[in-house]
């Protein structure tokens, strides 16, 4: 809920790493089990990665705007999508954020984890599932604005999240 009220990156962040913290302890519910151990450190180790891809935009994005809050960088964006000052920064930024979404959301290939989570309690799986893989696919949504600047970025996206899609249909 703390990422969905969010009007600032800063506060996106520590809430996405929440998420993060929250989750790896609720794959330790079993902590006895070996099985538990490892899928709880896959995905520690996945998660460190979507972190690093999500502090470089923000870094990025701090760099090049000169705000975290929300409303102010929607704005800005707007008036650059407008015009075509659009540098390889704006479009490096998109790619963060979407390689940030990608390892947040278990998409190929960062979906490793998610099979040995059937260790975990059904309450547990039920969570991740419903709320914390979905936070991926909410930063899309609410970083729209920064990522439409790199079309090809979300034609990438497109291309995993299909991919995915039909990796695990198989």
């Amino acid at each position: 809920s703390l990422m969905v009220i969010a009007g600032n990156l800063l506060l996106f962040f520590a809430a996405w790493v929440m998420t993060r913290l929250g989750l790896h302890h609720l794959l330790l519910h079993y902590h006895h089990r070996a099985a538990a151990h490892r899928a709880a450190w896959t995905k520690f180790a996945i998660s460190r990665l979507g972190d690093a891809f999500l502090i470089v935009a923000l870094v990025l994005t701090y760099r090049t705007f000169g705000t975290f809050d929300l409303v102010v960088l929607f704005e800005q964006v707007e008036s650059l999508a407008n015009s075509s000052a659009l540098t390889p920064v704006h479009a490096a930024i998109a790619w963060f954020l979407i390689l940030g979404a990608v390892t947040k959301s278990a998409q190929f290939p960062f979906h490793i984890w998610l099979p040995d989570t059937m260790e975990t309690p059904t309450p547990v799986s039920a969570l991740m599932h419903a709320g914390i893989v979905n936070a991926g696919g909410y930063l899309v949504i609410r970083m729209s604005p920064l990522i439409t600047l790199a079309p090809k970025s979300m034609l990438t996206l497109a291309l995993i999240g299909a991919f995915t899609a039909c990796f695990a249909g198989v």
